[in-house]
C-alpha cells in the first residue's frame, strides 16, 4: 500500500525548523519504497516585502528556501504529481523511487514566480502550483485572511473592536492575538457568513482591502510553458473553509 506523508512547511523562516522537518522526513520511512513525502508551501518571501499580506503564510524566506531545495536535491528523489497519480491509479507503488518527494505550492501568490520558481528551476525540481481559479486577473477578489490582517495592522484605531467574540483590543501589543482569535473563529463559518463579517470588520477598522497579489493568467501560462504543473485550488467547502 502507498503511504503519503504530507508535511506543511509553515513559517519555516529559520533553518532550525527545516532541520526538524528533515528529521521528520527521515523518521517516517527512510529509504522505504511505496512512501511519498509531500511538501506543501504557500509563500516564499521576505516578511517586510508585502506587509499587507498575512506573514503566517510565508513558508520560507528565499534564502532558507534555497537551502531547503539544495539539501533535498542532494538527498531525495523528486517525483511529479502525475507520477504519484499514476502510482495510485495502477497500484505500481514499487515503481516509485525510494526517498520520493513531491513539492507543491498553494494559492499562486506573486512571490512564487519571483522567488520560488527560479530556485526550483535551478535545482531541476518539478513543482505543482494549485491556483485559486477565481482570482487571477480579478484584483478586487482578495483572500479574507489578508484583508483581515491588513485591516487590523493598518487601522489607526487603538480602542477595542466589537466582534462576535466580544470586544478585542487594537492596542499594538494585542493586535497579533486579536488577528489570531478572529482568524480561528472565521474558519468555522460558512463562506457567505465569513465574507460578510470580514467586510463589516474592515469597515469598522476604516481600512479598505488592497488588490490581490495573485498571479494573472498570462504569468501562469508562462510558468506552465516553463514546466510548472498547474492545478485548481480552493479552500472553500459547503460547510466552511
Amino acid at each position: 500500500m502507498l503511504s503519503i506523508v504530507k508535511k506543511s512547511v509553515s513559517n519555516a523562516t529559520q533553518s532550525i525548523l527545516f532541520e526538524r522537518v528533515i528529521s521528520f522526513l527521515e523518521n517516517v520511512g527512510g529509504r522505504s519504497t511505496g512512501l511519498v513525502r509531500v511538501l506543501t508551501y504557500h509563500r516564499v518571501d521576505e516578511p517586510t516585502d508585502r506587509p499587507w499580506l498575512d506573514p503566517n503564510l510565508i513558508s520560507a524566506t528565499p534564502e532558507v528556501f534555497d537551502q531547503q531545495m539544495k539539501y533535498l536535491s542532494m538527498h531525495y528523489q523528486f517525483i511529479t504529481v502525475a507520477d504519484l497519480l499514476t502510482a495510485l491509479e495502477t497500484g505500481n507503488y514499487r515503481n516509485l523511487p525510494p526517498r520520493a518527494v513531491v513539492v507543491t505550492f498553494d494559492d499562486a501568490y506573486f512571490d512564487f514566480e519571483e522567488h520560488a520558481w527560479p530556485i526550483l528551476k535551478r535545482y531541476g525540481i518539478p513543482v505543482t502550483l494549485f491556483v485559486p481559479t477565481a482570482y487571477p486577473d480579478q484584483p478586487e477578489r482578495t483572500f479574507w485572511w489578508d484583508d483581515l490582517y491588513n485591516g487590523i495592522q493598518k487601522t489607526t484605531r487603538e480602542d477595542d473592536l466589537n466582534t462576535p467574540l466580544g470586544p478585542l483590543s487594537l492596542s499594538n501589543p494585542s493586535r497579533k492575538q486579536t488577528y489570531k482569535q478572529l482568524k480561528n473563529y472565521i474558519k468555522t463559518l460558512k463562506h457567505a457568513e465569513a465574507k460578510l463579517l470580514i467586510k463589516q470588520l474592515c469597515e469598522e477598522l476604516g481600512v479598505q482591502p488592497t488588490t490581490n497579489s495573485i498571479l494573472g493568467w498570462d504569468a501562469l501560462r508562462k510558468l506552465a510553458k516553463e514546466g510548472v504543473t498547474l492545478g485548481a485550488h480552493t479552500s472553500i467547502t459547503t460547510q466552511g473553509w
